[in-house]
Parts: structure tokens; C-alpha cells; sequence
């Protein structure tokens, strides 16, 4: 099942780094958008693939090329800012009241794990780093682990919904 999966992904992200490829990550855009907002990052994050450095941010969700691959699209808006596609994992119901970003902490790093878009009713998930151990766990005086005494970290980071 797992390498079903991981086969699912490659197959997406080469359709995708295919399309950017030809064309070129500032040309390449969602066709139309089913939701469109801002961010604003204090520190720098991993997305996916992609680092993002503290900045402010445009975000996009929708379905990209003619396979409808569900894509989140981000750009920073100063000069020179990150801009790149993330595959999305799987798509749920929302878990939340409002637009946000949410992320984990691991390892001294914010990693995005989902964005929360209550307003189309969608929460997109997307993959972990493979190097980056989101566990929680805390260590005891006497050095053994205990998972259930410490609680993994979350950040929810605001997003401003555009019109759309």
C-alpha cells in the first residue's frame, strides 16, 4: 500500500515538475482556483518540497493540467520570494472555524501538515519530509521516552481569503 502510494505521488509530482519544466514555474498557474488568499509567515517554514522563508504569501488551491491533479500554488510577493507547487496528500473536511495554515513543529522547524479552507469545506493535507520525526515525546529524569506525557506542537497560522 505504501508503495502504491509513493508511486501515486512520483506519477503526480513528474506530471507536475513536467509541466513546470516546459513552461516555466512563473507561467504556470491554476486554471481556476477554487480558493485564493494570503499569508503571512514570522519564520521560516517547510511545504512540501519547499522552504519558505518569513514573508508574506499568496496561496491557491484547485486542480492543475488535464490529469486534475489537486495542487496548492505559493508565492511570496517581494522580489525574489519562493513560488512553487505542493501536491496535495488527500483532501477531508475542514477541522476548523477558520482559513489557517497549520503546521507542526519538529526539530527547531515548522513543517506545513494541512491548510484548513472552512469557506469550500476542504482541508488539504500534504506529505512530511522524510527526514523530520513529528513525534511527540518527552524524556523522562531517568532517560526513558514517554510518549503520552508530551504533546506535539502546532502552529495555526491565520490565512486572509480573497473573493473568489
Amino acid at each position: 500500500m505504501k508503495k502504491v502510494r509513493s508511486l501515486t505521488i512520483l506519477v503526480g509530482l513528474s506530471l507536475v515538475m513536467a509541466g513546470v519544466g516546459v513552461t516555466g514555474a512563473k507561467a504556470q498557474v491554476l486554471s481556476s482556483p477554487k480558493f485564493t488568499g494570503s499569508f503571512a509567515l514570522h519564520t521560516q517554514v517547510q511545504w512540501g518540497p519547499m522552504t519558505l522563508p518569513a514573508g508574506s504569501y499568496v496561496v491557491k488551491y484547485g486542480r492543475m493540467g488535464p490529469a486534475g491533479l489537486r495542487i496548492v500554488e505559493i508565492a511570496g510577493k517581494a522580489k525574489g520570494s519562493p513560488h512553487g507547487f505542493v501536491l496535495v496528500r488527500s483532501e477531508d473536511p475542514t477541522r476548523s472555524e477558520g482559513d489557517m495554515v497549520i503546521c507542526a513543529r519538529a526539530d527547531n522547524m515548522l513543517i506545513v501538515r494541512a491548510l484548513d479552507m472552512p469557506a469550500i469545506g476542504k482541508s488539504a493535507s500534504f506529505v512530511t519530509p522524510q527526514d523530520a520525526r513529528l513525534m511527540a515525546n518527552a524524556t523522562s529524569r531517568n532517560g526513558n521516552t514517554r510518549m503520552a506525557d508530551a504533546s506535539l506542537k502546532i502552529a495555526r497560522i491565520p490565512v486572509s481569503r480573497y473573493g473568489n
